[in-house]
């Protein structure tokens, strides 16, 4: 549970805006000079309630980042379909119009993530390339780029200078403020936090809690940190070698998990990780960094 004040109640209640139905993807990889299938994801599915922080979790080659790239439409599954608002947005032979101003992603890596040759200004634009032009005159002016910059903690001198200028902390804002600029309904956070120092990673998680009240946003959360996602999202998916092996209301998952391997999962985090992460962030300054 996050520490918004929010209605847990309202969320459980709220129509889907992303659902998974039965999703698959396979993958040939070269192992020792043979071809290999491994299986990335195995007839996936869940639902992603409006308004709610929902959390992927699993260890590296779970298929976390695989289907936050089909969700976006950066892979075809194999089988399966997802749709978002109640629409078809992936199926196997089919490519239908893709909604990329509703759905953005912030990925782990500011530094990999940013064009080192562009501009902030640019960087930020950029997304508004895919969306109506009223859309775009909406919210690419100069002025909206600046508020929009203030509202993720940033100077509005920041609009042009290079990402290289900045530190790591503010990088990772500048990628979130570029996720927001066509204003989407839903945002993809893959690892947000994993390559930034500790109270870095509070300040950020801070900041995506007041953007999601502040923008009515829908997050799905992938993390290996069980500590923030116990912090920070509603209800968690765990993964297992491509499988969605549980899906529960995060209490509920971190108090009586039903799997194994949530079990095992659950184990290896240190009893202090949850308290630590909600102190960090209740502790951590406001502000750029």
């Amino acid at each position: 549970m996050t520490v918004q004040a929010r209605d847990t109640r309202a969320v459980a209640a709220a129509e889907p805006i992303l659902t998974l139905h039965q999703v698959q993807k396979r993958f040939l990889v070269r192992k020792r000079g043979i071809r290999v299938e491994t299986v990335a994801a195995d007839q996936v599915s869940f639902t992603v309630r409006r308004g709610e922080v929902f959390g992927l979790v699993g260890e590296s080659g779970s298929g976390k980042t695989t289907l936050a790239n089909l969700v976006m439409g950066l892979e075809a599954p194999d089988g399966g379909e997802i749709s978002f608002c109640g629409r078809v947005i992936a199926s196997p032979g089919r490519r239908p119009p893709f909604p990329y101003g509703d759905i953005q992603m912030v990925f782990q890596d500011p530094r990999s993530s940013l064009n080192p040759r562009m501009r902030v200004h640019q960087i930020l634009t950029e997304p508004l390339r895919a969306v109506s032009p009223e859309r775009r005159a909406q919210f690419g002016s100069e002025a909206a780029l600046v508020e929009l910059l203030g509202q993720v903690g940033l100077r509005p001198e920041s609009l042009h200078r290079f990402p290289h200028e900045f530190s790591g902390g503010q990088r990772q804002r500048i990628a979130i403020a570029r996720a927001l600029v066509t204003r989407p309904k839903l945002v993809l956070l893959d690892e947000p936090t994993s390559a930034l120092d500790v109270s870095v990673q509070a300040q950020v998680i801070q900041l995506l809690q007041s953007l999601q009240a502040e923008f009515g946003l829908t997050y799905v959360f992938i993390s290996h940190n069980m500590g923030v996602v116990r912090y920070f999202c509603d209800r968690v998916g765990v993964l297992y070698r491509g499988r969605l092996v549980e899906v529960a209301d995060t209490d509920t998952l971190f108090s009586a998990p039903s799997h194994e391997y949530t079990r095992r999962l659950l184990d290896a985090v240190p009893t202090w990780s949850h308290a630590g992460a909600e102190r960090l962030v209740e502790e951590a300054p406001n502000g750029g960094v």
